[in-house]
């Protein structure tokens, strides 16, 4: 069977049909004339994201946007059927930052309102992968999130400064929308944060002893013996 009558696609036929995936069984014939658009699908879809704050220290929260906008006429559904369809976002974390749980949420933007949607923590510690929480037979799991011809959906979540970033250091998050086998669907949209020197952790000096105090008096008098290698 032919999808399209003519073996050549008529150009400027926007609404020409086409398939991305078939179900093959045996004795069915073989599908001709399946064309498939060369225009890229991240001209129609874009992503975009922001971070709340330019400027931050350590222990800061910093609050993380992306918006994802359709522009096409394809709906990106996702069918629990056959698990296929529908979107995910990936976003590399900087290992100075460490994502706060709990606070992602999905919202449809429409003439500037936002309606909530869905909700759920990604998986993944740094290489984070955003879509909707899902319970199925008791366990919980991300799917995909749908983006619907004309749609605007806004994806917002927290991330806390850890001590392991250092005064002057850059951290750029980079995010990415992903279609069924981790196939990119847009360009990489990134984020630049500028880590403020802090004077009580960058500059700061503890200093003391361990010790184990045996008549607990709290003081280390004579027979109080040190504790070799303690980390506090």
């Amino acid at each position: 069977p032919r999808i399209f009558p003519s073996s050549r696609p008529e150009p400027g036929q926007v609404r020409q049909r086409y398939f991305l995936a078939f179900e093959m069984a045996a004795g069915r014939q073989i599908k001709v004339n399946n064309h498939l658009p060369i225009d890229t699908a991240s001209q129609l879809v874009t992503l975009t994201k922001r971070s709340t704050r330019r400027v931050a220290k350590i222990g800061d929260l910093v609050g993380y946007e992306i918006e994802l906008v359709n522009r096409g006429n394809r709906n990106y559904r996702y069918e629990q059927r056959t698990g296929l369809g529908g979107i995910y976002v990936q976003d590399l974390m900087p290992t100075a930052l460490k994502y706060v749980a709990g606070s992602a949420s999905w919202s449809r933007v429409s003439n500037g309102q936002e309606t909530p949607i869905a909700s759920g923590d990604p998986l993944g510690v740094h290489n984070l992968r955003f879509g909707t929480l899902r319970i199925r037979n008791g366990r919980r799991e991300i799917v995909p999130i749908e983006l619907l011809a004309g749609d605007a959906i806004r994806l917002r979540y927290q991330a806390i400064v850890t001590s392991t970033a250092r005064g002057g250091q850059r951290l750029i998050n980079r995010a990415t929308a992903l279609l069924d086998g981790s196939v990119p669907l847009t360009e990489e949209a990134q984020a630049s944060l500028l880590i403020e020197s802090d004077l009580d952790f960058d500059q700061g000096l503890l200093l003391g002893r361990v010790f184990c105090d045996l008549n607990g008096d709290g003081i280390q008098g004579e027979g109080d013996l040190g504790v070799p290698g303690a980390r506090l």
